[in-house]
């Protein structure tokens, strides 16, 4: 139990983050548990257990998106293809608004964006877990910076440099 009150909000919140929902994500935190204390013995190292148990999280959060989620994302328009001005700008607006804005992304974009900029997964891992193509996540990172530089311009106020 001890290891459960400490790292569930931890847990909670990267799942949170990635479903969008919060029932959801109180279900897969609770499974990712589940799973973590059954392969407990698979654990080399206990000083590793935390981020052990986040990439079980993880893993049983992206289970809800790999059949949906790939065919609304196999034939986006790479990455290369898109005109993206002034997207990495920013520094005006802070954690908290990057967040609550990120929720209200389009599912594709949220899960991807989630997980590159959030969860540091590359491209690369990221298309293997999902079951996409490479440059369908590049191009879903790159539509979600530039929606949610609309999305923060929107609620916060646009940003002159």
């Amino acid at each position: 139990m001890s290891l459960y009150d400490e790292h569930y909000l931890f847990i909670f919140q990267a799942v949170y983050r990635i479903v969008g929902n919060k029932m959801d994500a109180e279900d897969i935190s609770h499974d990712a548990f589940l799973d973590a204390f059954n392969k407990l013995k698979s654990l080399k190292d206990s000083s590793k257990f935390k981020w052990w148990l986040k990439k079980i999280a993880i893993n049983k959060s992206l289970e809800r998106f790999r059949g949906p989620l790939k065919s609304k994302l196999e034939f986006d328009i790479p990455a290369e293809n898109l005109e993206i001005q002034d997207a990495e700008n920013w520094n005006s607006f802070n954690t908290e608004q990057i967040l609550r804005a990120s929720e209200e992304l389009p599912e594709g974009y949220r899960l991807v964006f989630t997980l590159y900029l959030l969860e540091n997964l590359s491209h690369d891992e990221i298309a293997e877990k999902l079951g996409i193509k490479v440059s369908a996540s590049r191009s879903q990172l790159s539509r979600a910076k530039v929606k949610l530089k609309t999305l923060l311009e929107e609620s916060y106020g646009r940003v002159e440099r």
